[in-house]
């Protein structure tokens, strides 16, 4: 699929006063990256699935690099609500022509409840083609 996913950071400085006056800086950047990913989703029986997805974006367009693991392990208990615990790694490098660059990457466990799939169903039912940003992607 593709995609585009949002991002924005600010950072506060503040100096207090004592030899000089008191001052405060503060720098805000935004941008939006491409994206294309990958999802693979394998039911086990019993409810239980496991799900992996892959994504990589920025290409120089916001970020120079921008990219995403996540693996799950998922558990239907009913036809409109899923639990998923899982781990995710994300990491993206975003160097403007700015004084605010930001090289980060974070990873840890994940977990969710999700009653999506009614939602989705409802929304299926009045519009043809649902729009998806953000870390949905349109698949």
């Amino acid at each position: 699929g593709a995609g585009v996913r949002p991002w924005g950071f600010s950072a506060t400085m503040t100096l207090n006063p004592g030899l000089l006056s008191r001052r405060v800086i503060t720098r805000d950047v935004s941008w939006a990256d491409p994206l294309i990913a990958a999802r693979y989703h394998r039911e086990l029986g019993n409810g239980f699935g496991v799900t992996g997805y892959a994504d990589i974006g920025g290409f120089g367009a916001g970020a120079d690099l921008d990219w995403q693991l996540l693996g799950t392990v998922d558990y239907a208990y009913s036809s409109s609500v899923s639990f998923h615990a899982g781990y995710r790694s994300i990491h993206f490098d975003y160097q403007p022509g700015t004084r605010l660059g930001v090289n980060v990457h974070l990873d840890g466990p994940t977990f969710g409840t999700i009653r999506l799939r009614a939602i989705l169903r409802r929304t299926l039912r009045t519009k043809r083609h649902p729009k998806f940003c953000g870390d949905f992607v349109e698949q």
